[in-house]
């Protein structure tokens, strides 16, 4: 299974001039964790963005090479959700456990 920054990943192998409104609305993401994950895919040294005429444009520097990093960006796409629902949540109970899940996870990192 694709982690949600590889789905992304995908959508900007296939068009480098892709927008973020673009993404969202072929993988069903929300605005929140495409833009996290464009910047981690930056920030990671996969992507890189160049800017002409006020449109951005992706380049490709690096392909998702070793499991290692795919289990990483698999539980930092979690924790991006499970903030999502902590956020969300309406009970101290519920933050409670979000925020147990989330402590679990950034274990693992």
């Amino acid at each position: 299974m694709k982690s949600s920054r590889e789905i992304i990943f995908d959508e900007i192998l296939k068009n480098p001039s892709i927008t973020n409104k673009e993404i969202e609305k072929l993988t069903g993401f929300n605005e929140n964790l495409v833009k996290v994950s464009v910047y981690r895919l930056k920030k990671s040294g996969m992507i890189d963005c160049k800017y002409e005429n006020g449109k951005r444009e992706f380049i490709i520097l690096n392909s998702f090479l070793n499991n290692q990093n795919e289990k990483k960006a698999l539980y930092e796409d979690m924790i991006d959700i499970y903030m999502d629902d902590f956020i969300n949540a309406s009970t101290f109970e519920d933050r409670l456990k979000v925020g147990r899940e989330i402590r679990l996870l950034i274990e693992k990192l």
